[in-house]
């Protein structure tokens, strides 16, 4: 049976067990994703594919079928929802592949990198507590913000619910569903690429407010855009070499306000991490940090005025953990003291 196929069996099956109790179901094939297999042609209009694509053939169309194969079974799961007591949102969490990737974008400007092409993605409410139809909003909304927009939804008081001794990047635009004003008190988004299955040269930050954009790489490469002249990032407005001479005005104030907003996520450590070491081993663990390259530094005093920069040791980003591991496998010399610095990106 294909994935998409049981998922929505499964789906509908346990909807329909629910008999009048509320639910809340969190529905999420992964159909599209590579390899592309042919889907049952029952689910899709691309009857003549081979159902085992060969090298001639091109994986585009069969990341079609697939998409389309998705669509048959959402369409199917919809009709097992009841719209006016039901609010359905959609939403994909991520860009298109880059071997699949079609014009205007590119491989560069695709999944697993800070462009538009692999961040902007759609986002559809539809049924219950959703006011208007056919209608669009411009509003600059992150995926953290479907977290305080469904409670707020669902009749939640935020401020007299969720902890006051945590900090909670989601905002709640619930007024855009119901089609009422909404000015948030922060406008821009934050993104971060990093990882083992990014490349590096992707790994970076970025900011995008409601016109302008900013993507700062951890290579030093640092790009601006105006994406309501330019939705497709070809034009680097700080050119080559970087300069904002030739920025407008508005420009300037724009560039400024986002730069100064990647400076402000930044969280670099209040105080550095000091360990004693002997011959052997170090191993260091410290809080990952937004925006931050971990560097080590060495001296034979913990006092010391002459900390010098450690160039030979491995940098880990913990995938189950918010930690950055920094390892030297042999220190050299007599007994002395490592610390950890760090370094806005």
């Amino acid at each position: 049976m294909d994935e998409s196929v049981k998922m929505a069996t499964d789906a509908i099956n346990w909807i329909n067990a629910q008999g009048t109790n509320r639910w809340f179901l969190w529905f999420a094939p992964k159909t599209a994703h590579s390899p592309y297999d042919k889907p049952p042609n029952n689910l899709h209009s691309y009857d003549l594919l081979p159902f085992n694509r060969p090298d001639f053939i091109p994986e585009k169309p069969y990341f079609h079928a697939a998409i389309e194969a998705f669509d048959t079974e959402l369409h199917r799961v919809l009709t097992n929802v009841n719209l006016a007591e039901t609010m359905v949102v959609f939403m994909t969490d991520n860009g298109t592949p880059g071997e699949v990737i079609q014009p205007p974008y590119d491989t560069n400007h695709c999944k697993g990198s800070l462009t538009e092409g692999g961040t902007r993605v759609p986002l559809i409410f539809a049924g219950a507590g959703v006011v208007g139809t056919n209608r669009t909003s411009d509003a600059v909304i992150h995926a953290v913000d479907l977290f305080a927009t469904l409670l707020d939804l669902a009749g939640v008081n935020l401020t007299n619910t969720l902890p006051t001794n945590l900090v909670f990047d989601s905002r709640s635009f619930a007024a855009v569903v119901r089609d009422e004003p909404w000015d948030p008190s922060e406008n821009v988004i934050l993104m971060e690429n990093f990882g083992t299955i990014i490349p590096t040269p992707y790994w970076g930050v970025a900011a995008r407010g409601q016109r302008y954009k900013v993507v700062q790489l951890d290579d030093g490469t640092q790009t601006f855009y105006d994406l309501q002249v330019d939705p497709y990032e070809t034009t680097n407005l700080l050119g080559s070499p970087i300069s904002t001479n030739n920025l407008t005005v508005a420009q300037r104030a724009a560039y400024s306000g986002l730069t100064n907003r990647l400076a402000g996520w930044h969280n670099p450590p209040v105080r550095p991490v000091i360990t004693k070491w002997e011959t052997q081993s170090v191993a260091l663990t410290v809080p990952e940090q937004l925006g931050i390259i971990y560097k080590l530094f060495g001296a034979i005093t913990v006092d010391s005025t002459n900390w010098l920069e450690v160039t030979n040791f491995v940098r880990e980003v913990k995938t189950n953990a918010p930690e950055v591991r920094l390892s030297r496998p042999s220190p050299a010399g007599s007994a002395g003291f490592y610390r950890v610095g760090g370094i806005g990106r």
